[in-house]
């Protein structure tokens, strides 16, 4: 169970939605502020909504066993060496995966894709947003590794544009 209240939980999310209203509709926003609260309360944070799980994330809401973003990074360092140039596919609204491994890394870049993509609220200098769909055709200078949690339509792209290039990628679907 959350620490935060209701009300609390609301009137951060609310402010968020205000700062980024043209990132989500407004069928979007009425159902993500009214189902924030729940879903922070939720047993855990696998079957939540992408646009609700990648708020509470960037409001620093979630904890880290509910953070599936967290969790998939935690996988991706474990195999990999992430202090490279890495490009991540369909990172959603919010980049929460790559915003972590920015975080976590010591030299390089993390590129993100995503046709709806916003800068998060703190952005790390190493993080590189690119507001476009991804494709095979889609220049990647200097990539040496693809990332992708959940990437949908894109998956077989991801994995042609890495075999193609003999870099590394791993993927969460």
């Amino acid at each position: 169970m959350s620490t935060i209240s209701e009300e609390e939980c609301s009137r951060r999310v609310a402010e968020f939605l205000e700062k980024h209203k043209d990132a989500y509709t407004e069928e979007e926003r009425a159902y993500i502020q009214r189902s924030a609260f729940w879903a922070l309360n939720s047993k855990d944070g696998f079957n939540l909504n992408d646009e609700i799980r990648q708020i509470l994330a960037e409001l620093n809401l979630l904890e880290d066993n509910k953070n599936i973003y967290q969790g998939f990074a935690n996988i991706v360092t474990d195999k990999f060496d992430i202090n490279r140039n890495v490009v991540e596919i369909a990172g959603g609204i919010i980049p929460s995966l790559a915003k972590i491994i920015a975080l976590k890394q010591k030299e390089g870049t993390i590129t993100v894709y995503d046709p709806r993509i916003i800068k998060p609220d703190s952005c790390p200098d190493n993080l590189i947003i690119k507001r476009q769909s991804f494709t095979t055709k889609t220049p990647l200078p200097g990539a040496e590794m693809l990332i992708a949690f959940m990437p949908c339509d894109a998956t077989m792209d991801i994995i042609d544009a890495a075999c193609e290039r003999n870099i590394d990628f791993i993927i969460g679907l």
